[in-house]
């Protein structure tokens, strides 16, 4: 089955920092793609193969980073599956206890 590889470039990251500048640090390779043959984007989104949004690979400049300091991250609404341990993270459920500690730190 074809596959698309998705990699973020911390050098890009890095080098945006440095320069002040927002290029874009996520690159995009089809199955057996070189690496100077991707495509770079800001956004990604991956789809299912009815064309649905699951997911999304979002790149924002350094003014609009999270505030742990990261500026891409995955985004999506589905459950996410950590493997290796026996439990889920539900984005839907999680929201409420994310609000929770969010008012506590204030």
């Amino acid at each position: 089955m074809p596959k698309a590889k998705i990699h973020v470039c911390t050098r890009t990251i890095g080098q945006n920092n440095r320069r002040k500048k927002n290029e874009p640090c996520i690159i995009v390779m089809a199955n057996g793609a070189e690496y100077d043959d991707g495509i770079r984007a800001r956004t990604v989104i991956i789809t299912d193969r009815r064309g649905q949004e699951v997911a999304r690979v979002v790149q924002v400049d350094n003014e609009n980073r999270l505030s742990t300091g990261s500026n891409c991250w995955i985004e999506t609404m589905y459950d996410a599956v950590i493997e290796g341990e026996t439990k889920k993270v539900n984005p839907i459920a999680a929201i409420p206890e994310y609000e929770k500690r969010k008012k506590a730190k204030k």
